[in-house]
């Protein structure tokens, strides 16, 4: 039972944090939509690569360590 609990409460924690992953390589409309599609149908890569140009990821990661 414990385990069970455990499982449930990992896969509750752990499934907002595949969805944003998985968000962020959908188009603006796709994000947007009703539509709970968790896969997108192209995937942007391109909107990764420009997060990571637009904000200073190694200040951050710096500032955490």
């Amino acid at each position: 039972m414990v385990y069970g609990a455990l499982s449930a409460g990992s896969a509750i924690t752990t499934f907002p944090f595949l969805w944003m992953l998985a968000t962020s390589f959908k188009t603006y409309d796709e994000a947007v939509t009703p539509n709970l599609d968790l896969f997108p149908s192209t995937w942007q890569w391109h909107n990764v690569v420009e997060a990571f140009n637009t904000a200073p990821f190694a200040t951050y990661f710096f500032n955490s360590f």
